[in-house]
């Protein structure tokens, strides 16, 4: 990549709904997003839900496995399940219409006297189902029936979502926050190390080295830093004291990007923070985000409450880094509306450079008259 690039990407594709639209139908309706973790979904009945785009999807573990369906009744297009996870049976709270895991209204309260549905009719009324997958303990949905396979799809990045899946399960933290800005503001900030001395001169500034290590792929990419020693050897003392195992395959901090929206850091193979960054409108955003620790061994609970210790202070310094960098993701938002030119890319935002390059060429194909 030269030393400055002009961005394909338009200032139009960050605050028109005409641009979001076609990304609805280009990129959201037909990539593999991440839905959630086998951890939330490892018993019959457990579920999770999910805003794709303006498509609502809820994953559900039955008996056969996981099953995705649009989140809304059949009846009156209630929402099903109206909570980010849980476990029970598919039954709308407005008329108490009841699912079976395929699916089908298995349960309609006053059938017989008030809709006498012969089995065709009910099975014209079973819930839209999508693509599922899992990679690893990272479960995937896709709205499209037609394309690669998750793997396919994923790349080499499955054997890296695989690795991640056999140290880290559970969140200790899952939140969510709404920006201020395109989805695509949030994705871009967090994929470019160039803004780090500048905006984060209180928390990473201290913990990683600002050159790194790019690797780019087909809209997919990953950067890599080495940490000062002084933060290896806080975790050093960390995991000593907690007695937890990291991920061995990765030393250091490494950021993985899946195209189009999700995002994972790892620092020392010892933290795992997964975020999303969710369309919500043309100028808003939702950004999803858990904080993972390795799994752990110790059966006696004798370590929790350094474990816990360590939870808490990594949950403050996460919060700290997303305060900071929410400011100035917001500030791009404002501004992009007055802008007449695209943006100029560096040498350090080759990652954006890559994920404009995908997501243009995608619009294109789709609507060859917007792009650009």
């Amino acid at each position: 990549m030269p030393a400055a690039t002009t961005s394909p990407l338009c200032p139009a594709a960050y605050h028109q709904a005409d641009w979001l639209e076609r990304e609805r139908s280009a990129i959201f309706e037909k990539c593999w997003l991440f839905a959630g973790l086998s951890a939330q979904l490892a018993r019959p009945g457990d579920f999770v839900t999910m805003d794709a785009c303006g498509w609502p999807v809820l994953v559900y573990c039955g008996e056969n496995g996981l099953r995705a369906f649009r989140n809304v009744c059949s009846h009156r297009f209630s929402e099903l399940c109206s909570v980010p996870c849980g476990h029970g049976s598919i039954r709308c709270r407005y008329h108490g219409w009841t699912y079976d895991e395929s699916g089908h209204a298995t349960g309609i309260p006053g059938q017989r006297e008030l809709f006498q549905l012969d089995e065709q009719q009910r099975n014209s009324l079973a819930l839209k189902r999508y693509q599922v997958d899992r990679c690893g303990s990272f479960v995937f949905i896709r709205l499209s029936e037609n394309g690669p396979s998750l793997h396919e799809y994923l790349g080499e990045y499955a054997l890296v979502l695989e690795s991640l899946g056999r140290t880290f399960s559970r969140p200790f933290v899952t939140e969510s926050q709404d920006w201020a800005a395109n989805w695509k503001q949030g994705v871009e900030n967090t994929i470019e190390p160039y803004h780090t001395e500048f905006v984060h001169r209180d928390t990473l500034i201290a913990v990683v080295e600002s050159h790194g290590e790019t690797v780019l792929g087909d809209g997919h990419s990953r950067i890599s830093h080495r940490l000062f020693p002084a933060a290896q050897n806080w975790w050093a003392n960390m995991l000593a004291s907690t007695q937890l195992q990291p991920c061995r395959d990765f030393e250091h901090y490494h950021h993985f990007f899946i195209y189009p929206n999700l995002c994972l850091g790892l620092t020392n193979g010892s933290l795992l923070s997964i975020q999303t960054f969710e369309p919500t409108s043309a100028d808003a955003c939702r950004l999803s985000f858990r904080l993972l620790l390795p799994n752990s061994d110790d059966a006696t609970g004798k370590l929790t409450s350094a474990r816990m210790a360590l939870s808490g202070y990594l949950e403050e310094f996460n919060q700290c880094v997303l305060a900071e960098d929410r400011g100035p993701v917001e500030a791009c938002q404002r501004g992009v509306r007055s802008a007449s030119s695209n943006a100029i890319l560096g040498a350090t935002e080759q990652r954006i450079l890559a994920f404009h390059q995908r997501l243009t060429r995608e619009i294109a194909a789709e609507s060859p008259t917007i792009a650009g």
